[in-house]
């Protein structure tokens, strides 16, 4: 709703965009809900294996990061380098403005640290939902074995994420896109904006696509129960009823923590695909209309103005004070910033969400039916 609002109405006065706070909400509430049920690996004697799993998959994905950050712009275009340089012309800005001379720079390898930690924060928080998804997956494939359409379908949203981390190749989706001129055509395919926001279409459709086949998952999640009924049937000697409603209890119980583990990486790249739309300056029309945006040429944001403020109107002097201090502070972010950064962390959900699902597919192709 914002959304349209600020595309009819556009906020030329700097008005502030709430959708960002209900995106961080979100981003919150998921990443709680994410470390509530990571937390319960480590709740107890029974799931070293469990807990041993995330803390591995933790590490791995923290050095796969620093491995990642290290890439050439030229072939993983984040804009990574852009943010950092931005970051220090920026917060030397403020600190002149507030009197302080600091010729010191932050270091970008500190800068790349502390997005590596991130990374393998989620990295751990990813991983049973990716194998849990996986077994849906396979599970999936199963049951529509006589339908060949239904496994195209499933296939597609399996494979759809690598698509997307594709779009951040430089080689293979800009310089063919932006770049490279065709026989017959005038000009590129695509303007540079254009892509940019094709990156971000790509990944909302990729997210509602998973979640209209989302009852198909959850379905062969729970035939799982007739699954362990066939088990026990198969057993010698007599079975006590008590112990097939065990059976099939646990099943339909466990049915809620599947759901989040199934809808929260989901809604974790569609947030952060809308902070990052809204923090780097993107627009949705850009393929209607030139892009509207508040920002100037060199990614800042436009200056605010300050007035005069009597001495004798105290509270008003303090808001006023207040205001330019925040609006200050804000011109330390700037959209170059937030596009680097959360360019980054937009791709490695969706890599950690392939990854995780891929290495679970492999296991139960070929490692768990034997």
């Amino acid at each position: 709703m914002t959304e349209v609002y600020l595309y009819f109405m556009p906020n030329g006065d700097g008005e502030f965009n709430l959708s960002l706070m209900w995106c961080l909400i979100a981003i919150t509430l998921l990443l709680k809900v994410l470390f509530s049920v990571t937390a319960l690996y480590f709740m107890g004697n029974e799931s070293s294996g469990e807990r041993s799993m995330c803390v591995t998959c933790g590490l791995f994905f923290f050095v796969l990061a620093m491995v990642v950050l290290i890439v050439d712009e030229d072939i993983l275009e984040f804009g990574l380098d852009k943010a950092y340089l931005s970051l220090n012309e920026s917060v030397a800005g403020f600190l002149e403005t507030q009197g302080v001379n600091s010729k010191k720079s932050a270091s970008l390898i500190g800068f790349k640290l502390i997005l590596a930690i991130w990374c393998g924060f989620v990295g751990a928080f990813f991983t049973f939902p990716g194998l849990r998804f996986a077994k849906m997956h396979y599970d999936s494939l199963k049951y529509a074995r006589e339908s060949a359409v239904w496994k195209l379908i499933f296939n597609v949203s399996f494979i759809s994420p690598f698509l997307l981390l594709l779009l951040w190749v430089k080689p293979i989706a800009r310089d063919y896109f932006t770049v490279r001129t065709f026989p017959g055509m005038k000009s590129t395919l695509m303007t540079p904006d254009a892509f940019e926001t094709l990156r971000l279409v790509a990944i909302v459709v990729v997210a509602l696509f998973r979640f209209i086949l989302m009852p198909s998952y959850l379905q062969s999640y729970l035939n799982m129960a007739n699954e362990r009924i066939a088990e026990l049937k198969k057993e010698a000697g007599q079975i006590l009823s008590t112990e097939i409603q065990k059976k099939v209890a646990r099943v339909f119980y466990y049915l809620c923590v599947v759901a989040l583990q199934y809808v929260a990486p989901l809604l974790m790249c569609f947030f952060f695909t809308f902070l990052l739309k809204t923090l780097g300056g993107y627009s949705w029309s850009v393929y209607l209309s030139e892009a509207k945006t508040n920002f100037t040429e060199d990614g800042s944001q436009s200056s605010t103005t300050t007035l005069p403020v009597k001495e004798d109107d105290s509270i008003l002097a303090a808001s006023r004070h207040f205001s330019l201090a925040f609006a200050n502070i804000r011109k330390v972010f700037t959209p170059i910033l937030y596009r680097g950064v959360l360019n980054f962390m937009t791709w490695w959900l969706c890599s950690v969400w392939f990854v995780t699902s891929t290495i679970g597919m492999v296991y139960h192709s070929y490692f768990a039916s034997h």
